[in-house]
């Protein structure tokens, strides 16, 4: 989900000069900057300008592969698998994994 608004993402970003690996839309983004302009990463508030933005290939990837789930867990050994709603077959988390929203961190 979008940090942005809760919706799922379509093109997961970032900025080169965030710190975290949480993304955001960034259709939404550039929508959002060209009616009222503050360039501010939505996650972490550091200025995240049109030239810095970033397309996170992994999580686009994933996204076109995986359409029935809101989030995935990334596994210790790099790989993923959708975590689907409570009730169709959802499985608790593992002690090393991390889990990821699809573009929001838990």
């Amino acid at each position: 989900l979008c940090t942005c608004l809760p919706m799922r993402l379509s093109v997961p970003c970032r900025a080169e000069s965030c710190a975290h690996l949480q993304c955001f839309d960034a259709v939404f983004y550039l929508q959002m900057n060209e009616k009222k302009p503050t360039w501010m990463c939505p996650v972490c508030d550091k200025p995240a300008t049109y030239d810095q933005l970033m397309i996170d290939g992994l999580l686009s990837k994933i996204l076109t592969e995986c359409e029935d789930a809101d989030e995935i867990e990334y596994l210790v050994d790099g790989s993923w698998c959708p975590i689907k709603p409570l009730g169709f077959g959802s499985r608790p988390l593992g002690l090393k994994s991390k889990l990821l929203g699809l573009g929001t961190e838990v």
